[in-house]
């Protein structure tokens, strides 16, 4: 359990980040805002921000998992 708890720690808290610094770029690159000028709710950029961040937090679970496990050997 000890071995998982660390990298799963470092794994939501680059989640949390990279899911703000994703939605960050994506609503630069396209903004929710109609042609009349109007603003929306920018549920597509919410969306592919929690993917990409899910995708980048699991890579590095495991990448911080693997290095727990070299380091205690």
């Amino acid at each position: 359990m000890k071995n998982n708890l660390k990298p799963l720690l470092i794994s939501i808290l680059s989640l949390v980040i990279f899911t703000i610094i994703i939605y960050q770029i994506l609503s630069y690159l396209n903004p929710p805002i109609t042609e009349d000028g109007h603003p929306y709710m920018p549920t597509q950029n919410i969306l592919k921000s929690i993917f990409y961040s899910l995708i980048i937090g699991t890579i590095i679970f495991f990448i911080s998992r693997r290095k727990l496990i070299k380091k205690k050997k």
